[in-house]
């Protein structure tokens, strides 16, 4: 690894037992330690087996990502996309198993992402209720850039399996394809999902006046190194705006947030008014806010980083 290159995750663990449905269709019975070669096969990728753990590694097949100095990474473990298996127990909580009898597992792992297949991604695994747990760079000069997706999921390995391969039919690590991008879906009050990337925002992010109703839209910007700044993560904050108006985050760091409704993580009422879910960088949530009060606001993912809207009639 040379001196430009920095690497964060977590590392989590768990426990035990019933069957994957091979590549033909099949059924296939696997005991307690998993059938790592049989899994890896699903997704073209290296099985490395240990004990009862299956690292599975799928190596991006297209475009080249290389270096500062033109080598190629792709095969580098680091620069690829890693799945990692374990039996897990059947009575774990949230498990997105939909046919008890199956394999539980626990999974967890990243996808090594162009940042133009990221928000296609966070759209097939958050609804199937994988936790996100980070979005960053493991490099700093490689080209085209990579962002690395974490998470986690628990449940019936025929279901993760699924879900896995169609994350990856939305990118271009697989089969050499363009990119699937999105665009926002507009609702009453929210546009559930983030422009995508390259869309420009407007440049008066920190200097709009927000009291001012003839304005529509306010302009809030989650600010670089934001898990480090608590209250001042979000800018201009507090925020005072009229009823109808619309506020707009962008992500300005070089990681993943959320914009939760809710003081934090721990309140009743998270969520409840509006949850972004993890935005990658440079993208963005907006929100109407069609009644009056004070609405608090936090990052699932970084509960340090506060925000505030009042809300007058």
């Amino acid at each position: 690894m040379d001196k430009n290159t920095t690497t964060t995750h977590n590392t989590i663990s768990s426990t035990s037992p019933h069957s994957l449905t091979s590549r033909g269709g099949t059924s296939t019975t696997v005991s307690s330690t998993l059938d790592c070669n049989l899994i890896a096969s699903q997704f073209g990728g290296k099985a490395i087996p240990s004990g009862d753990i299956c690292d599975v590694v799928v190596v991006r097949q297209s475009p080249q990502i290389t270096d500062a100095n033109g080598m190629v990474l792709n095969k580098f473990t680091l620069m690829s996309s890693v799945l990692e298996f374990t039996p897990a127990t059947t009575n774990i909580a949230n498990s997105t198993s939909t046919t008890p009898s199956g394999q539980q597992v626990f999974v967890m792992g990243d996808f090594a992402l162009l940042e133009s297949e990221v928000n296609s991604v966070l759209q097939v695994i958050v609804p199937s209720g994988w936790t996100v747990t980070g979005i960053h760079n493991h490099m700093i000069q490689e080209t085209p850039k990579l962002s690395f997706m974490h998470w986690q999921v628990h449940g019936d390995l025929n279901t993760i399996i699924s879900t896995a391969k169609q994350s990856l039919s939305k990118t271009t690590i697989l089969n050499g394809g363009a990119a699937t991008t999105t665009t926002p879906t507009t609702t009453s009050s929210i546009i559930n999902g983030v422009k995508p990337s390259g869309s420009t925002t407007s440049s008066n992010t920190a200097t709009s006046t927000p009291s001012q109703s003839s304005i529509t839209t306010i302009h809030v910007s989650i600010v670089s190194n934001a898990p480090t700044m608590d209250g001042k993560a979000f800018q201009p904050n507090p925020i005072n705006i009229k009823a109808g108006q619309t506020v707009e985050w962008t992500n300005n760091d070089s990681i993943a947030h959320t914009v939760t409704s809710g003081s934090s993580p721990n309140d009743p009422n998270s969520g409840k008014e509006f949850d972004s879910g993890p935005i990658a960088p440079h993208q963005t949530l907006r929100h109407t806010f069609n009644t009056a009060g004070q609405f608090s606001y936090h990052c699932n993912i970084h509960p340090a980083m506060t925000g505030q809207v009042d809300v007058t009639k």
